[in-house]
C-alpha cells in the first residue's frame, strides 16, 4: 500500500485492487458518488466531478501503460490499484493509483511529471491548448496530456514516487482535488 495511505491523518474511503477495465471506468461516476455517500461523506458537484475526471485519466493510464496487464476480448487491461482517500489535516480528497512500470516508463514519467509540477496553473493550461492546437502527439502513446488534464484539476502538485519491485517498478500517483 501507498506510503501516502499509511499516514494517520488519512481516512481511507474506497480502495480497488485488481484489473481496470473500461467498464469499471464507465461506471465509476456512479461507484464514487455511492462510496462517498455511504461513508456520510458529502461533496459538492465542482469537487465530485474533477474526483471523477482525475480518476478516469488515471485509470486511462492504468489500462494503457501498466506493465502487469490481462488481455481479455483482444483488449489489454492493467492491473493496478485505485484509491479514494481524506486528508484530514488539509481537508481535501486526494485519489491514489498504484501500477507496475519498466525502467523507460520511470524516465519519461519522471521526466513528465517534474515538468508538469515545475509549472504554474497558467502555464499549464496553456501549453496543454499548445500540444492540442498543435495536434502535436495528441495520438501518440505517452504524450502526457492526461498528466496535464490531471493537474489542471488537480488541487496541489501531483505527489508521485517509484518503488523497486520484483516484477517491474511500482509507480504510485497521488493526486488532491
Amino acid at each position: 500500500m501507498s506510503k501516502y495511505i499509511n499516514k494517520v491523518h488519512y481516512h481511507l474511503v474506497f480502495l480497488y485492487d485488481g484489473v481496470i477495465s473500461q467498464e469499471f471506468i464507465l461506471n465509476l461516476k456512479d461507484v464514487i458518488k455511492g462510496v462517498l455517500k455511504a461513508h456520510k461523506d458529502t461533496i459538492d458537484k465542482k469537487h465530485l466531478q474533477k474526483l471523477f475526471e482525475i480518476s478516469v485519466e488515471e485509470l486511462q493510464n492504468i489500462m494503457d501503460y501498466s506493465k502487469n496487464y490481462v488481455v481479455e476480448s483482444f483488449k489489454q487491461q492493467g492491473i493496478g490499484m485505485y484509491t479514494i482517500g481524506y486528508d484530514e489535516e488539509k481537508h481535501k480528497y486526494f485519489l491514489n493509483v498504484e501500477n507496475l512500470v519498466d525502467e523507460n516508463d520511470k524516465k519519461r514519467l519522471t521526466h513528465q511529471l517534474s515538468k508538469i509540477n515545475n509549472m504554474d496553473k497558467h502555464t499549464q493550461r496553456k501549453y496543454l491548448r499548445n500540444l492540442l492546437r498543435e495536434n502535436k502527439g495528441l495520438y501518440k502513446k505517452g504524450a502526457g496530456i492526461g498528466f496535464l488534464e490531471i493537474a489542471k484539476r488537480s488541487s496541489d502538485k501531483l505527489q508521485y514516487e517509484f518503488k523497486k519491485r520484483d516484477k517491474g517498478i511500482l509507480f504510485d500517483l497521488k493526486v488532491y482535488v
